[in-house]
């Protein structure tokens, strides 16, 4: 954190890791301001929600896209701010930024909770709900059925980071892996 650089995009504060890949980081800011720019013209209560909610959007190396409760930021790794369309990204915000709203209501997200299921349910049914005022294009719309694959469970969301930690090929990984088991371990007792 100590290089992070920190700057507002579309009236969102977004922090960028001092390790994060220089030109993909560019490239995904730029994709980020227009992702915003698209939900405050197509939603312009849901942005300023957004902005309400969270504190930032955080672009790091890798580690995916996620909500983090504790700091009120979405993680967004750069590899996968790159990934498909613009409205792509809006829908991944959309989705994180319900869980922050979520959180700004007092549900907390707990892993292998009863809760957890019907809070991805309602954050895929708000991405839905965003999808249906966009115009037709090459992009991903969310189903119902983008459920069946439960992604957001402890164990799925570790393997995906473990993976991208791989591929990445980030020094300290034994560390690393060597946490991830723990508390995976930590979370089967319970």
């Amino acid at each position: 954190m100590r290089d992070a650089k920190q700057m507002t995009i579309g009236g969102m504060n977004v922090v960028t890791s001092g390790d994060a890949e220089i030109g993909r980081t560019a490239a995904v800011r730029a994709r980020l301001g227009l992702a915003l720019e698209l939900i405050d013209e197509t939603t312009p209560r849901l942005g300023a929600r957004m902005r309400h909610d969270l504190n930032a959007i955080y672009l790091a190396r890798n580690g995916g896209i996620g909500y983090n409760p504790y700091v009120r930021v979405i993680n967004l790794d750069v590899r996968s701010g790159m990934q498909g369309e613009v409205e792509d990204l809006a829908l991944c915000l959309v989705h994180e930024a319900t869980h922050a709203r979520q959180a700004a209501m007092g549900v907390a997200k707990k892993p292998n909770g009863k809760l957890e299921a019907r809070m991805e349910a309602h954050a895929v049914a708000e991405s839905i709900a965003f999808a249906n005022r966009l115009p037709p294009g090459t992009w991903h719309r969310p189903t119902v059925a983008d459920l069946d694959t439960k992604w957001w469970t402890w164990e799925n969301r570790s393997t995906r980071i473990t993976e991208a930690m791989r591929e990445a090929n980030l020094p300290g990984l034994g560390v690393v892996m060597w946490i991830i088991r723990t508390l995976r371990m930590l979370r089967l007792v319970r």
